[in-house]
Protein backbone atom coordinates (compact mmCIF):
# COMPACT_ATOMS: atom_id res chain seq x y z
CA UNK A 1 0.00 0.00 0.00
CA UNK A 2 2.94 2.30 0.93
CA UNK A 3 4.35 1.77 -2.69
CA UNK A 4 1.54 2.31 -4.74
CA UNK A 5 0.30 6.26 -3.06
CA UNK A 6 3.44 7.71 -4.18
CA UNK A 7 2.72 6.37 -8.00
CA UNK A 8 -0.79 7.51 -7.44
CA UNK A 9 -0.02 11.12 -6.92
CA UNK A 10 2.39 10.84 -9.61
CA UNK A 11 -0.19 9.54 -12.04
CA UNK A 12 -2.66 12.22 -10.82
CA UNK A 13 -0.24 15.24 -11.38
CA UNK A 14 0.78 13.84 -14.81
CA UNK A 15 -2.77 13.42 -15.71
CA UNK A 16 -3.95 17.18 -14.69
CA UNK A 17 -4.26 19.94 -17.38
CA UNK A 18 -0.45 21.80 -17.86
CA UNK A 19 -2.07 25.25 -17.28
CA UNK A 20 0.28 28.23 -16.52
CA UNK A 21 0.40 29.17 -12.76
CA UNK A 22 1.59 32.35 -11.39
CA UNK A 23 4.81 31.32 -10.03
CA UNK A 24 5.39 33.11 -7.13
CA UNK A 25 9.17 34.26 -5.75
CA UNK A 26 9.41 33.04 -2.30
CA UNK A 27 8.24 29.39 -0.88
CA UNK A 28 8.58 27.98 2.56
CA UNK A 29 8.95 23.84 2.36
CA UNK A 30 9.08 21.07 4.97
CA UNK A 31 11.31 18.70 3.89
CA UNK A 32 12.57 14.48 4.84
CA UNK A 33 14.16 11.59 3.39
CA UNK A 34 17.19 9.39 3.65
CA UNK A 35 20.90 9.87 3.30
CA UNK A 36 23.20 6.67 1.72
CA UNK A 37 26.64 6.79 2.60
CA UNK A 38 28.25 5.48 -0.41
CA UNK A 39 31.85 5.38 0.42
CA UNK A 40 33.15 3.66 3.67
CA UNK A 41 35.53 6.09 5.20
CA UNK A 42 35.34 7.24 8.84
CA UNK A 43 33.17 6.85 10.59
CA UNK A 44 31.02 4.17 8.27
CA UNK A 45 27.59 5.31 8.87
CA UNK A 46 24.43 3.44 7.82
CA UNK A 47 21.07 5.12 5.80
CA UNK A 48 20.28 8.06 8.25
CA UNK A 49 16.38 9.54 8.49
CA UNK A 50 15.74 12.84 8.84
CA UNK A 51 14.84 16.45 7.59
CA UNK A 52 14.99 20.34 7.75
CA UNK A 53 13.28 23.25 6.57
CA UNK A 54 14.01 25.27 3.55
CA UNK A 55 13.20 28.73 2.35
CA UNK A 56 13.43 29.26 -1.43
CA UNK A 57 13.94 32.36 -3.71
CA UNK A 58 12.96 32.61 -7.06
CA UNK A 59 14.47 35.55 -9.17
CA UNK A 60 12.62 34.62 -12.28
CA UNK A 61 11.42 31.97 -14.31
CA UNK A 62 14.72 30.13 -14.42
CA UNK A 63 16.93 30.93 -11.67
CA UNK A 64 16.43 30.30 -7.58
CA UNK A 65 18.24 30.32 -5.09
CA UNK A 66 17.32 28.03 -1.52
CA UNK A 67 18.80 28.23 1.73
CA UNK A 68 17.83 25.11 4.31
CA UNK A 69 18.47 23.72 7.86
CA UNK A 70 18.61 20.01 8.03
CA UNK A 71 19.54 17.06 10.73
CA UNK A 72 19.86 13.60 9.71
CA UNK A 73 20.35 10.81 12.28
CA UNK A 74 23.17 7.96 11.68
CA UNK A 75 24.26 4.73 13.71
CA UNK A 76 27.58 3.37 12.42
CA UNK A 77 28.57 0.26 10.50
CA UNK A 78 31.17 -1.94 9.82
CA UNK A 79 34.00 -0.54 11.35
CA UNK A 80 32.13 2.10 13.21
CA UNK A 81 29.53 -0.68 14.43
CA UNK A 82 28.44 -0.18 17.96
CA UNK A 83 28.71 4.10 17.49
CA UNK A 84 25.26 5.07 17.39
CA UNK A 85 23.27 8.19 17.57
CA UNK A 86 25.95 9.95 15.15
CA UNK A 87 24.06 13.89 13.87
CA UNK A 88 24.58 15.61 10.76
CA UNK A 89 23.73 18.82 10.96
CA UNK A 90 23.50 20.98 8.09
CA UNK A 91 23.87 24.89 9.15
CA UNK A 92 22.99 26.16 6.05
CA UNK A 93 23.22 25.03 3.15
CA UNK A 94 23.10 27.90 -0.08
CA UNK A 95 21.93 26.10 -3.07
CA UNK A 96 21.71 28.20 -6.38
CA UNK A 97 18.87 26.05 -8.80
CA UNK A 98 17.87 26.19 -12.48
CA UNK A 99 14.50 25.41 -13.52
CA UNK A 100 14.71 23.60 -17.36
CA UNK A 101 11.45 24.81 -17.99
CA UNK A 102 11.09 28.59 -19.26
CA UNK A 103 6.89 28.98 -19.03
CA UNK A 104 5.01 27.77 -16.19
CA UNK A 105 3.46 24.39 -15.57
CA UNK A 106 2.34 22.19 -12.68
CA UNK A 107 5.81 19.99 -13.04
CA UNK A 108 8.72 22.29 -12.89
CA UNK A 109 12.05 20.20 -13.13
CA UNK A 110 15.53 21.90 -11.74
CA UNK A 111 18.86 20.92 -10.85
CA UNK A 112 20.97 22.63 -7.89
CA UNK A 113 24.21 23.18 -6.50
CA UNK A 114 25.68 24.36 -3.56
CA UNK A 115 27.74 24.73 -0.65
CA UNK A 116 26.96 24.33 3.17
CA UNK A 117 28.62 24.17 7.01
CA UNK A 118 28.18 20.48 7.87
CA UNK A 119 28.67 19.14 12.02
CA UNK A 120 29.12 15.80 12.95
CA UNK A 121 28.14 14.80 16.15
CA UNK A 122 29.77 12.10 17.99
CA UNK A 123 28.27 9.36 18.63
CA UNK A 124 27.95 6.67 21.60
CA UNK A 125 31.78 5.88 21.45
CA UNK A 126 34.44 7.73 22.60
CA UNK A 127 36.23 7.17 19.19
CA UNK A 128 36.54 11.11 17.99
CA UNK A 129 34.06 10.29 14.99
CA UNK A 130 32.52 13.72 15.09
CA UNK A 131 33.61 17.14 13.72
CA UNK A 132 32.77 19.86 11.58
CA UNK A 133 33.51 21.22 7.79
CA UNK A 134 32.39 22.29 4.48
CA UNK A 135 29.92 20.55 2.10
CA UNK A 136 28.60 20.33 -1.35
CA UNK A 137 25.82 18.98 -3.38
CA UNK A 138 24.40 19.08 -7.10
CA UNK A 139 20.59 17.75 -6.95
CA UNK A 140 18.34 17.04 -9.81
CA UNK A 141 14.45 17.59 -8.62
CA UNK A 142 11.01 18.69 -9.81
CA UNK A 143 8.12 20.66 -8.03
CA UNK A 144 4.54 19.17 -8.71
CA UNK A 145 2.31 22.09 -8.27
CA UNK A 146 -1.31 20.51 -6.61
CA UNK A 147 -2.27 24.40 -6.53
CA UNK A 148 -1.05 27.85 -6.78
CA UNK A 149 0.36 28.03 -3.18
CA UNK A 150 0.98 24.47 -2.48
CA UNK A 151 3.35 22.24 -4.17
CA UNK A 152 5.04 18.73 -3.96
CA UNK A 153 8.57 18.18 -4.58
CA UNK A 154 11.42 15.29 -5.03
CA UNK A 155 15.04 15.58 -5.19
CA UNK A 156 17.87 12.97 -5.52
CA UNK A 157 21.61 15.36 -4.38
CA UNK A 158 24.77 13.81 -4.97
CA UNK A 159 26.45 15.20 -1.24
CA UNK A 160 30.23 15.51 0.16
CA UNK A 161 31.08 16.71 2.89
CA UNK A 162 34.50 16.94 4.85
CA UNK A 163 34.76 16.72 8.10
CA UNK A 164 37.67 17.56 10.44
CA UNK A 165 37.67 16.11 13.98
CA UNK A 166 40.15 16.49 16.38
CA UNK A 167 43.63 15.80 16.79
CA UNK A 168 44.59 17.17 13.21
CA UNK A 169 42.26 14.35 11.42
CA UNK A 170 39.88 14.65 9.13
CA UNK A 171 37.58 12.35 6.81
CA UNK A 172 35.20 12.88 3.88
CA UNK A 173 31.62 12.17 3.47
CA UNK A 174 29.51 11.20 0.29
CA UNK A 175 26.19 10.40 0.34
CA UNK A 176 23.74 10.38 -1.87
CA UNK A 177 20.31 12.02 -0.39
CA UNK A 178 16.68 11.25 -2.09
CA UNK A 179 14.48 14.04 -0.10
CA UNK A 180 10.54 14.79 -0.58
CA UNK A 181 9.17 17.95 0.22
CA UNK A 182 5.82 20.20 0.74
CA UNK A 183 6.37 23.92 0.31
CA UNK A 184 3.83 27.02 0.07
CA UNK A 185 4.53 29.70 -2.22
CA UNK A 186 3.65 33.38 -1.27
CA UNK A 187 4.86 36.82 -2.92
Amino acid sequence: MKKIIPLILLAVCFTLPQQAFSRHTMAISGFGGGNFQIANTFPNLDIGAGGGIAFDYRFNQRWGLQTSLSVFDHDGEGASAGDNGMLLLTLPSVDLKFYFLKEEHRIDPFVSAGLGINVLTGGSRADNSGGAGMGAQIGLGSDFYITDRFSLGILTQFKTVGIIRGGGQSSALIFIAALGNFSFHFK
